[in-house]
Formats: structure tokens, sequence, C-alpha cells
């Protein structure tokens, strides 16, 4: 019988381990610098919607690539930090849609909020998710939104108004806990309508009641720009002759002043203008075709002061 063979523990020479550790250094350091190069410093402060770190997930490479291939995506077409905007293909008539979409996708913490619903079981909202995810993620121009449109059961060739859209799609995400408490706090504002005695001086008792607002409806009939929209819904109206305020303090009507003034304000104001009126004559909705300008700041200071004055 032959003794049993010995095993041998094989080591490597002291030049080829430090040859080995040495390259192993250098890849780690290459890896560390390419990671400091693409991440974002910024974080919650950096306004790029197209930058990955944005949306603040613990590992987002990861997260995404899982998701590409439900959605059909590759990592070739995977989006760089620097490409512009992500489009919505115009679906026929769904441009009042594809405008309220691109609007709330512009807000990170929205933004953030609906990727992070992984697990519901909405169809709309998971659509909605998807669809987000497509428009943080590809670096194509623009992308089918087709899927979330058909779950809206909406008719793609009939064009709608966008704030009764909005106020029925807001209805619905606040079936989610989570999309309830981002869209009061982004959106809700307080107003108060208040009638003010011209003999006593006196607020009616209705008038230190404050109301929750989504948005600020404008009639721009007429109107050229959206501040003399403001001038006009925020106008001050005299309560006299037929019209008096029967004052609780003076016991009897008496004239008096009508206007509505802000208690708070959104971090987000929609300010939502009439594009239809009725015509009584025809009997249909006649779509607004004048030009209106939109200002790119807007100082809304005097309306907010209105309370004290």
């Amino acid at each position: 019988q032959e003794p049993p063979t010995k095993k041998r523990k094989l080591t490597k020479s002291p030049e080829l381990i430090d040859e080995e550790q040495s390259q192993e250094e250098q890849d780690a350091t290459k890896a560390d610098k390419t990671k400091k190069k693409n991440k974002c410093n910024l974080g919650r402060n950096c306004n790029k919607q197209s930058c990955f770190d944005h949306l603040r997930k613990p590992d987002y490479e990861r997260y995404i690539k899982d998701k590409l291939f439900s959605l059909q995506l590759t990592s070739d077409i995977l989006r760089h930090p620097d490409t512009p905007y992500c489009g919505l293909k115009n679906l026929g008539a769904t441009c009042y849609i594809n405008s309220l979409i691109q609007f709330l996708f512009a807000i990170p913490s929205f933004r953030d909020v609906v990727i992070e619903c992984e697990d519901t079981q909405d169809e709309i909202l998971r659509n909605l998710r998807e669809l987000f995810i497509r428009m943080q993620a590809t670096q194509l121009s623009y992308v089918d939104p087709e899927a979330f449109v058909k779950s809206l059961r909406v008719r793609t060739d009939q064009e709608q108004d966008v704030e009764e859209f909005r106020k029925l799609f807001f209805n619905h995400l606040e079936k989610s806990p989570k999309l309830a408490d981002i869209i009061k706090k982004l959106f809700a504002g307080e107003m108060r309508h208040v009638i003010k005695c011209h003999n006593c001086d006196q607020e009616s008792e209705s008038s230190a009641k404050s109301y929750t607002f989504y948005e600020i409806l404008l009639n721009i009939q007429k109107k050229k720009n959206l501040e003399e929209c403001l001038t006009a819904f925020f106008e001050k109206e005299e309560l006299t002759n037929d019209n008096q305020f029967f004052c609780s303090t003076c016991c009897s009507k008496q004239d008096a002043l009508k206007y509505t003034v802000i208690s708070s304000l959104p971090p987000v104001l929609f300010f939502a203008i009439r594009r239809y009126n009725y015509d009584i004559e025809t009997l249909t909705r006649q779509k607004i075709e004048s030009s209106f300008k939109m200002p790119v700041e807007i100082d809304l200071s005097y309306v907010l002061n209105q309370s004290s004055s």
C-alpha cells in the first residue's frame, strides 16, 4: 500500500503579491475617480431634472437597470445628465395631458414620491410611475405615453380643459396617502373672502373663515397677460344700494367692501386660465384663441398684505 500523498500548499512569491495588490489599488482608485466624476454633489439642491442622483435612490444604477427589461429600455439609451429634457408624444389631442405631466415631472419632490410607489396596484399610478422612469432614464428626444393615457380611459381625439383634467387626476392620485400628502404640501394654499362694513369698519363673521385652494382660476377673455387677470381677480367690489350688506355689528344694511385675500401661498401655485367659454347662442363651448403673455416672475405681496390694510 502506497503511503498517502502529502498536500502541498502553493504560495505566491512576494513580487507577484505586490504586483497584484498594486493593480487592485490602481483599479480601485480609477473606479473611485470615475464615481466622483459622475457623482452629483448638489444633492437635494440639484436643479437638473435629468440628474440620476436627483432621485436620491441608494443604488440608482441597479434600481433603474432592474426596470429596463420590463420597460423595454436598453442601457445604450440611458440618459446622460447633460441630455436635454425629454418630450412626450401627442396621441391626437392629448397635449393637455402632456403639458400637465411635464409640469409635474419637473417638480423633484413630486417625481420622487411617484417613483417610490413601487408596489402600487393602481393602474394609473403604476403607468405614471413607469412613464416618469422612462422620462428620467432615456436619452431619446421623446417617449410614448400610450400606456398611461390608455389607463386614463379618455378619448385621444377630443381636447379637454387641462384644469378639469388636473382636478380629476389629483382626486384619483390622492387615494394614495403618500401622494395625498405631497399634493397638499406642494399645491394647497389658503384664502379668505372678506366683506368689510364702511360704517363700523368691521369684517363680517364669515370673513374669518379660510378656504383651501389648489389653483387660482382666471378669466382671460379680453385680457392680454397674467397681471391683468390677477388685477381683475383681486379687484375690490363695492356693495351699495340694493346690494348692501347686512352688518351684524350695526344690525342694519350698510355699504360694504368685498374682496379676496390670500392667507398663505403654496410652494407651487397653479394659475388655471379659462380657455373655454360657453356660447349661449350656439350652446357649445368656444375656445379663446387670443394671445396671452405669462411673465417669468410675479409679485403677489400686495395680495397677501391686503388683510392688514
